[in-house]
């Protein structure tokens, strides 16, 4: 199956379920194809990156020794109560 979008062309081996169910979506919601493959793939790939940067930026910070510590955090989760609760360990 081959999708155009708006700046390159992909070609996608899809097995015939969810090629059959895409299809059918499409038809559904009466929009070509490659359009709701180009929307699903920006959605992954957005998400995706997010994902990516902020796991990266707290490695970053943990690298630096800007992490906050096991026992730290512990200790705060024990002194939670119904009335009384300390500010989040920083």
């Amino acid at each position: 199956m081959i999708f155009a979008m708006a700046d390159a062309t992909l070609l996608v081996s899809l097995n015939s379920d969810i090629q059959d169910r895409l299809t059918a979506l499409a038809e559904a919601n009466q929009r070509p194809v490659s359009e709701i493959v180009a929307e699903v793939l920006e959605n992954f790939v957005s998400a995706s990156s997010w994902e990516y940067r902020h796991i990266q930026q707290g490695m970053n910070e943990l690298n630096a020794g800007s992490g906050i510590s096991h026992d730290l955090v512990v200790q705060w989760i024990q002194q939670l109560g119904p009335d009384t609760e300390d500010p989040v360990p920083r």
